[in-house]
């Protein structure tokens, strides 16, 4: 099953923090049993969410079994708790 998640990254400034963030936050998700691949695009031109990641996960039970450990992680990230 192939899984897509719009990103908007509102403060360019941030770009290189964000894309360590995304890096490890990669590594992450391929750790979890289900998650085969992923890959992002940014588009070329503006864009209200410049960029896309396609997820290859094995189905609709791993996205909801992992949403929860995933849920966890944005709102650390969120609360300044992980950078």
């Amino acid at each position: 099953m192939i899984y897509m998640v719009e990103m908007n990254l509102i403060d360019l400034s941030r770009r290189p923090a964000w894309d360590k963030w995304y890096l490890d936050h990669t590594k992450m998700l391929l750790s979890f049993p289900g998650f085969h691949a992923t890959q992002r695009f940014e588009c070329i031109h503006e864009a209200k969410a410049p960029f896309v990641a396609l997820h290859h996960v094995e189905g609709i039970a791993f996205l909801i079994v992992i949403h929860t450990k995933i849920k966890l992680v944005h709102l650390e990230l969120a609360s300044g708790v992980i950078e």
